[in-house]
């Protein structure tokens, strides 16, 4: 990972800073969370994000934050179905996904998954229901209030190996 977003004056992100950006907007994504995370758009953590000036600062990159959508809209866009999105903690999809691992992993009774960058635990619930109670799911996140935040989705839905 080269860590580095580059301006027009070569200019560029630092690994240390755009780790920060992501963890800050990641954090301020995992703060803004509510019960009703279906009218949740993600937008409200980066606030402004882009200028037309060379500035690249954390205020005026984009990517994570510009999701117009409602979490469950935006789930549905990149793959999921409806009764998957029903199915896990309603505050575990934050509309943050690129797209369903599962879907695709071929997951099986037993296995053994590991969830990098699992936020809120979206993913990690979905896989619990593929491997089965023999089975078992870790979420890593880069980001505590993230981890936090899976914690409370797990302790408030009936799923043990997560």
């Amino acid at each position: 990972m080269t860590g580095s977003t580059p301006a027009d004056d070569d200019e560029s992100f630092t690994e240390t800073e755009q780790r920060e950006t992501v963890r800050d907007r990641y954090t301020a994504v995992a703060a803004e969370t509510t019960a009703d995370s279906d009218s949740y758009t993600g937008t409200d953590c980066c606030g402004e994000t882009e200028t037309d000036s060379d500035d690249t600062t954390a205020e005026t990159i984009t990517g994570c934050c510009t999701n117009d959508e409602s979490s469950k809209e935006w789930a549905e866009q990149v793959g999921y179905q409806s009764a998957e999105i029903e199915s896990v903690p309603s505050e575990a999809n934050l509309g943050l996904g690129c797209g369903n691992p599962t879907a695709i992993a071929n997951l099986e009774l037993g296995e053994f998954v590991l969830d990098l960058g699992s936020g809120g635990g979206f993913d990690c619930f979905l896989a619990a229901d593929k491997v089965g109670p023999d089975g078992l799911v870790v979420g890593i996140d880069m980001t505590p209030a993230m981890i936090e935040t899976a914690r409370e989705n797990r302790s408030e839905s009936d799923t043990e190996n997560v």
